[in-house]
């Protein structure tokens, strides 16, 4: 009696694990981590957009300081 009830009882716990009940299907798993990551992107996207802008301007002026030191104005020759 007691192998039995301990073999019904082993068996129920190994479906108990085996079967999930009320799991997500694929295609939900799929739609989820696409919905994550298109989320993700955009975020990601939006900052490195707006770091570059904010950047822009100083590389810009960093590039017209080193022409204006390269370059020195000229001035008149005096006689």
């Amino acid at each position: 009696m007691k192998k039995t009830l301990l073999g019904v009882f082993a068996l129920t716990l190994s479906m108990a694990m085996v079967s999930c009940g009320g799991g997500k299907t694929p295609e939900q798993i799929k739609a989820e981590a696409t919905a994550a990551f298109d989320k993700k992107k955009t975020e990601l996207e939006t900052k490195a957009t707006s770091d570059c802008d904010g950047k822009k301007a100083a590389y810009q002026q960093a590039a017209a300081d080193s022409i204006a030191a390269a370059n020195p104005a000229p001035t008149p020759a005096t006689n």
